[in-house]
């Protein structure tokens, strides 16, 4: 549709929300009309075009055209920082309209029961709770948008979306009911939209969120990315590279210099000391930053304030900067060591030249061969657009989680599984019946979270009253043991954040890294560290988080690109030890490598998602009884389920019902069939070789002990 027709359609709307734009984007042109005729879509494009304006301007429209009561649109961000930048991207053109913005999230009550706002920035845990607590206050809710998808989905958080969406939807259908019954006007049905930056897009995503018949609008508008690949991750390596194009940069050679730098680490502990050893030295000098979710509040919004309005400046974070948080025009965006996943790449690489720029340029930062090579497979599938994402499944540890909010939402305080059921969406609803639903709820009875009552109905026990009134049943984020608040001991400002260590041995630290600077404990009490600035070295204080999940389908893309044949296993021998090069992925993998050390007695190794190194000279057993395979699965169900994002509530599901959800989605007949039909072969040349055994745990240390007893080596 051009620019006039789209103009036209949204005559109050326009100047606040297109007016700045030189032109429409593709995605903006296509949505407009859709949006406005009232039609639950999906939107999908890349970073950086739009998307935002391309929901909030027809959305805008309808509600003051039709005259929609308050509050009239959700918006639900993945991330309470990223809610705090849709407020600020949507308060100026909603206020040029009169239409009142609020946010609820953990971080800003604005909600007024009295006023509510006609738009709502929250969160899926606000949302739940709102739900729970008043769902009353909803019923007028015309429009729910589901921002960011691509970060929720796959996730035990989108799967709760999902069913807020649902419930939502069921609300807005008992208004119209009544509606009908007391011969008053219907109110429309709540229409869904879903913006997405990197989810494949299909009919499948949609369906899963916004119901059957949802319309996708897919844009292929892509930027070129433009790589450097840099050996070496240390400080030394990396500010010698931006010295170099930071020094371009003053020369004014055409403006392909840098100034403001955007590093991602894949760990806090990593951003933290590399930001503390890039500190005071060239080309930024005191101008550097680290930004990560362990943070206060108000120091990552410090961060994104400073780095915003400096002229020249590096910042290093992780992946609390994928999304849209403005911070700026990056000139260049560095990745220290390869993401897990295509759509964390397309993220990471997408916060790069927004505003000035055709081309995103991105710095690869990198050790060994097998670091390089991941990186090239990595950008080849982000600029073919392929995902590689793994098959989507429902986590139903969820379902415990909604049976709580549930019991809540009803003014009675109760809930059964008919009621339940009802409010499932349909992809999910056929799986888990009123019988099966009934089923949890007993479970739930006899381990004292709910209390039976007559006629199949269960209300809240006191355990989970306790949990309820501390506002802890709205989340399924996995929770990791508590943390230790850390204070400016000068300011008594809340710097942020370190997780408890637990165990007999545990001890508080002494020395600490926050915030890019090294910070002296001075005191010690109950859950709280007073801190003071310290010049002594001292290492961040983080558990690590394990590795972030790589699906079956990229592994296997990676071996092709790698040159690796399909179903083949390749083998490098060392001078002690065997590696083998599988590509399963993270969950195939753990299961390869527990399978084979049950299958040859005595044998121990370790691996990944690539490969797996045992030590032994000899080519293990590569022989899977069924049986044998569902036992590692019962022994390695925690950590298997973790690779899943299973969510916390796992272990509150009936006896069977984990187990049978983890075979199920791993598909043990599937694994059993690829392991069956594996080629074993030797045939590698020494350049792949230092490639697979770089990809190893502690690859650099295999890569030096290599033996020539492969067939090309």
């Amino acid at each position: 549709m051009d620019v006039g027709r789209v103009r036209g359609l949204v005559p109050r709307a326009w100047y606040p929300f297109f007016g700045r734009f030189p032109q429409l984007t593709a995605i903006q042109r296509e949505a407009v009309p859709s949006i406005l005729a009232g039609e639950n879509v999906l939107l999908a494009t890349a970073t950086a075009t739009g998307k935002t304006e391309a929901y909030a301007g027809p959305l805008a429209e309808r509600m003051l055209r039709e005259g929609w009561a308050a509050p009239g649109v959700i918006i639900v961000s993945p991330t309470r920082a990223l809610a705090n930048d849709l407020f600020r991207r949507l308060e100026a053109p909603l206020a040029g309209l009169k239409i009142v913005l609020a946010r609820k999230t953990g971080d800003h009550a604005e909600w007024d029961d009295k006023n509510p706002p006609a738009f709502c920035v929250t969160t899926p845990e606000s949302l739940d709770s709102l739900l729970a607590r008043r769902p009353e206050v909803l019923k007028t809710v015309r429009a729910i948008v589901l921002d960011e998808l691509h970060v929720l989905d796959g996730t035990a958080r989108g799967d709760q979306t999902a069913i807020l969406v649902a419930r939502l939807e069921r609300l807005a259908m008992g208004v119209a009911a009544g509606a009908a019954a007391r011969g008053r006007a219907v109110p429309l049905p709540l229409q869904r939209i879903a913006a997405t930056a990197t989810a494949a897009a299909g009919e499948e995503v949609a369906t899963r969120y916004l119901g059957r018949g949802a319309r996708v609008i897919a844009t292929s508008e892509r930027r070129e990315i433009e790589a450097d690949f840099v050996e070496g991750t240390d400080a030394k390596s990396m500010m010698a590279y931006f010295a170099r194009l930071v020094k371009a940069s003053r020369a004014g050679n055409g403006g392909r210099g840098v100034r403001k730098v955007l590093v991602f680490t894949n760990s806090r502990a990593e951003a933290e000391n590399l930001a503390a050893a890039c500190t005071g030295k060239p080309p930024f000098g005191t101008e550097v930053f680290v930004h990560h979710a362990s943070l206060a509040r108000n120091e990552r919004e410090r961060v994104e304030k400073r780095f915003l309005t400096a002229p020249s400046a590096l910042c290093v974070a992780t992946m609390t900067l994928e999304l849209g948080i403005d911070i700026g025009d990056i000139d260049l965006v560095g990745l220290v060591g390869p993401p897990a996943d295509v759509a964390s790449l397309l993220q990471r690489v997408g916060r790069g030249n927004r505003r000035t720029w055709d081309v995103t340029r991105v710095a690869c930062f990198y050790d060994f061969p097998g670091q390089r090579a991941r990186f090239e497979h990595l950008l080849e599938c982000a600029r073919a657009g392929e995902l590689h994402q793994g098959r989507e499944c429902f986590r139903p540890s969820v379902l415990v989680q909604q049976a709580w909010s549930l019991a809540y939402q009803n003014r009675n305080r109760f809930v059964d599984a008919k009621t339940m059921h009802d409010r499932l969406p349909a992809w999910i609803s056929g799986e888990f019946t009123v019988l099966r639903l009934e089923e949890m709820l007993a479970h739930l009875a006899r381990d004292t979270w709910l209390n039976a009552l007559s006629q199949g109905r269960y209300e809240p026990s006191d355990r989970l009253e306790a949990l309820y009134v501390r506002g802890m049943i709205h989340s399924n984020i996995a929770r990791d043991g508590g943390e230790l608040e850390v204070v400016d001991a000068v300011t008594e400002r809340v710097v942020g954040y370190l997780p408890m260590q637990k165990g007999p041995t545990a001890t508080l630290p002494t020395e600490i890294v926050l915030g890019g600077q090294k910070r002296q404990v001075t005191r010690a009490s109950g859950k709280r560290l007073r801190t003071a600035a310290a010049g002594v070295s001292a290492g961040a204080t983080f558990k690590g988080q394990g590795s972030p999940s790589i699906s079956y389908e990229l592994a296997q893309s990676f071996a092709e690109h790698l040159g690796i044949h399909e179903q083949h296993l390749k083998i490098v021998r060392l001078e002690e030890k065997i590696v083998l090069a599988h590509f399963f992925g993270s969950c195939y993998g753990r299961l390869f490598l527990e399978c084979v050390q049950r299958a040859t007695s005595g044998l121990s190794g370790a691996g990944n998602a690539f490969v797996a190194v045992f030590t032994t000279t000899e080519m293990p057993s590569l022989i899977f009884r069924e049986g044998d395979v569902l036992s590692e699965i019962s022994k390695h169900r925690r950590a298997l389920s973790s690779a899943l994002q299973d969510g916390p509530y796992s272990n509150r599901l009936p006896q069977g019902w984990w187990h049978g959800w983890l075979c199920e989605t791993l598909d043990v007949a599937r694994f059993l069939t690829i392991v069956d039909t594996l080629h074993v072969d030797e045939e590698v040349t020494p350049a792949l070789a230092r490639v697979l055994t770089s990809l190893a745990p502690q690859g650099a240390a295999l890569e030096l002990k290599m033996s020539p007893r492969n067939t090309n080596t």
